[in-house]
């Protein structure tokens, strides 16, 4: 469903649906659709270039990706990486020391 409301331009719609898809992972214990759902949000927020946001989002993702020996821990360090390029590494690493 947020696939349809992020196509449509409507973000903040789409996120309060990762958000709920979020909860119920955590609930269940799906462990990779936590990550996944994770990457979908930060994807989202990148995409508005709300980085700040995002980081923490694909940080958590990759985390869990290579946690479970995940293929997919490439695609938010790629995101990660993206990011670093956009407003470098000084400010990336503020961001950083900020989520503690």
């Amino acid at each position: 469903i947020s696939q349809i409301y992020s196509a449509k331009g409507d973000y903040d719609t789409a996120l309060a649906y990762l958000q709920q898809s979020l909860k119920i992972q955590q609930e269940i214990g799906d462990i990779n659709g936590i990550a996944t759902t994770q990457h979908n949000m930060g994807t989202l927020l990148f995409g508005e270039d709300r980085f700040e946001e995002a980081i923490p989002l694909f940080i958590q993702a990759y985390n869990i990706f290579k946690q479970i020996g995940s293929p997919n821990a490439k695609v938010p360090e790629s995101y990660l990486n993206a990011i670093i390029q956009k407003i470098g590494e000084a400010r990336f690493q503020e961001i950083i020391a900020g989520m503690g």
